[in-house]
C-alpha cells in the first residue's frame, strides 16, 4: 500500500504567504522522512483556500529540497 500528502498550501489570515510556502515545504520534507511516497499538488489561484497557481514551480522546489537533502 502506498500513502501520500496533499496540499494546495492554505493561507490562513494570520500568516504571510511566504509563512504558509515554507510551512508547506516543512510538511513534505516531514512527510518524505516519515516514508510518505507520494506527494500530490493541486492548484488554486492565490486566494486564502491555496498559495498554489502553478505547481511546477513549487514541486521544482520540492524536488530541489529533496535533492540536496539526499546529497548531505
Amino acid at each position: 500500500m502506498k500513502f501520500g500528502i496533499f496540499t494546495i498550501v492554505p493561507w490562513h489570515e494570520s500568516k504571510g504567504q511566504q509563512q504558509s510556502l515554507d510551512e508547506a515545504l516543512e510538511q513534505i520534507e516531514l512527510a518524505d522522512r516519515l516514508g510518505v511516497d507520494e506527494v500530490w499538488l493541486g492548484e488554486h489561484r492565490f486566494s486564502r483556500h491555496g498559495l498554489l497557481s502553478g505547481i511546477w514551480s513549487f514541486a521544482g522546489m520540492v524536488a530541489g529540497r529533496n535533492a540536496a537533502e539526499d546529497l548531505q
